[in-house]
């Protein structure tokens, strides 16, 4: 099996890796751009177009906005893993490019990666915090199918969400996630390569090409 797998269509990892060296800012935006619209977020707007779309589908949605939370976020933190034994391990690998290696300091886990992303993203998602998303959503769903604590999906409200009410209006917070991924590309359009959004995001980049393989 060839070793230059594709990451997104007519993006194999020896052209991601190009634009990496390269700094090629806008070849890496057009693909961060086209590897989350056909793996994310064209699945998601064909389930809420789907028939019997009232009833069912919201798990399925849900769960890849869950994925979809934690990699957005972990972009922004170069993070290639929110497991901490496996960033651990990660920190020890060799031949890695020194802008792209681990800072030893670096620890993270999983619900704190969900709680920076509520708190980034503050204004899309008012009154959603990070860790209660993470507890009886985003696990519950993908560890046992199921939401916790009496929350539920409904597929449309006057919101993403009623804290208050433990519900997740799916369609809406579906929407708002796209918004935040188009803010996060929008900021690093605007940013140097030197800045700290694409210092994060070209390690996280690195890490996706090398762990693909």
């Amino acid at each position: 099996m060839s070793s230059d797998l594709k990451l997104a269509t007519r993006w194999p990892t020896s052209k991601v890796r190009r634009c990496l060296r390269r700094r090629d800012r806008a070849g890496l935006l057009q693909f961060l751009r086209q590897r989350h619209e056909e793996r994310f977020f064209k699945p998601i707007r064909l389930l809420k177009k789907a028939p019997a779309n009232i009833q069912g589908y919201g798990f399925a949605m849900m769960a890849i906005c869950a994925l979809l939370v934690e990699t957005i976020q972990s972009y922004r933190d170069g993070l290639p893993t929110t497991y901490g034994s496996e960033l651990n391990r990660l920190k020890r690998m060799t031949r890695v490019p020194l802008p792209y290696r681990i800072p030893s300091s670096l620890e993270i886990n999983g619900k704190k990666t969900f709680q920076r992303f509520f708190t980034v993203n503050a204004e899309l998602f008012p009154g959603l915090g990070g860790a209660r998303f993470y507890k009886n959503i985003r696990n519950g769903i993908l560890h046992q199918g199921q939401t916790k604590a009496g929350w539920v999906l409904r597929k449309w409200g006057p919101d993403d969400c009623s804290a208050k009410g433990k519900v997740i209006f799916r369609d809406n917070f579906a929407d708002q996630l796209e918004r935040a991924f188009g803010e996060y590309i929008a900021q690093l359009q605007k940013r140097s390569w030197d800045h700290k959004l694409w210092t994060h995001a070209a390690r996280k980049i690195w890490w996706l090409a090398r762990l693909s393989q």
